[in-house]
């Protein structure tokens, strides 16, 4: 056996997958790092206002600069470090599951499977731009994205406790696994 071979195999054996706690740790403390960056910056959104008809409208616009802040954050950080600052708090990073090069596609791919962009696309979709609530989730579509993203959130979440090694659908899909530090 070479050098390389041996290192590979005793890497392989000292990485131990993150517990479905340490990454919802590590989650809760990039959205809260994330929302303080956002507010130091000026941006100014909510998560729901009234309007005066009486619909609930979410910042369309704010939306929009958090799905790009959060996604170049979470991409960024992946690609250069292996974790944000939350997964380094947390102490776990995301590796590739045949140990190869993180790649930047395997990254786009897990990114965009996560849970973590869900509630602003839920609000900015075609027919739910403008309106959230009784106006979008009563209407055929509405309700049936509304049970899609209500059945890919368990299932998501769900899947870490029963996939091996703790990962989610977003990194069998990227080729992903996120371990201990």
């Amino acid at each position: 056996m070479e050098a390389a071979e041996i290192k590979n195999e005793t890497s392989n054996a000292e990485t131990k997958p993150a517990s479905p706690w340490r990454r919802f740790a590590a989650y809760a403390l990039d959205f809260i790092i994330l929302f303080i960056a956002l507010k130091l910056i000026g941006v100014e959104f909510r998560f729901a206002e009234k309007l005066d008809s009486g619909i609930i409208h979410i910042g369309y616009n704010a939306n929009v600069i958090v799905l790009l802040v959060f996604f170049v954050y979470f991409v960024a950080c992946h690609k250069v470090f292996g974790f944000t600052l939350g997964k380094f708090i947390a102490r776990i990073k995301v590796v590739r599951s045949n140990e190869g090069m993180l790649e930047l596609n395997h990254l786009i791919i897990k990114d965009l499977l996560s849970m973590r962009y869900i509630p602003w696309w839920y609000q900015l979709a075609p027919s739910g731009a403008a309106a959230f609530g009784s106006t979008f989730i009563n209407t055929p579509n509405g309700a049936t994205i509304t049970c899609l993203f209500i059945a890919y959130f368990f299932i998501q979440n769900l899947s870490l406790l029963f996939i091996k090694n703790n990962r989610s659908l977003a990194d069998l899909c990227a080729g992903t696994k996120v371990v201990r530090l």
